[in-house]
C-alpha cells in the first residue's frame, strides 16, 4: 500500500509539473506578447500560423513565435458574469521567425455562439 501511495504522489507531481510547461510545437503557452486569445486556444491559432509562414518562406520548418500584438481593439465584446468573452471581434498580428526571416501573419477573431473563431 505504501509502494502504491508513493507512485501515485510522484505520478502527480509529475502531471502538475508537465501542465505548468505546456508547450505546443516547441512553443511555450501562453504566447509571448499581448495577445487576448485565452490560453486554451493559443494551440489552434499558433499551428494555423506556423503553416501560413511556412507556405509563405519556402517550406521553412524552424518557425518560432516572437511577438504577438493587437491591431484593432475589440468591439462588440461581451464578457459573461465570470470574466469570459461571449462575443466581440479584433485582429492581431503574430510575428514568427521562419529560417531567420521575420514573417508577420494578421489574424481576425470573432467570437460568436458557436465560440471563438478565426482567420489568417
Amino acid at each position: 500500500m505504501k509502494k502504491f501511495f508513493i507512485t501515485f504522489c510522484c505520478l502527480l507531481v509529475g502531471l502538475s509539473c508537465y501542465s505548468a510547461s505546456k508547450q505546443y510545437m516547441r512553443t511555450p503557452i501562453p504566447v509571448v506578447g499581448n495577445t487576448l486569445v485565452p490560453v486554451d486556444m493559443q494551440a489552434m491559432v499558433i499551428g494555423k500560423v506556423y503553416g501560413s509562414a511556412s507556405r509563405s518562406t519556402d517550406r521553412c520548418r524552424k518557425i518560432m513565435l516572437t511577438n504577438t500584438e493587437v491591431t484593432a481593439e475589440p468591439s462588440n465584446l461581451l464578457v459573461n458574469k465570470r470574466g469570459k468573452f461571449i462575443a466581440g471581434n479584433w485582429s492581431e498580428n503574430w510575428t514568427v521567425n521562419a529560417c531567420g526571416q521575420e514573417v508577420i501573419i494578421p489574424v481576425n477573431f470573432l467570437y460568436d455562439k458557436h465560440g471563438l473563431n478565426f482567420s489568417l
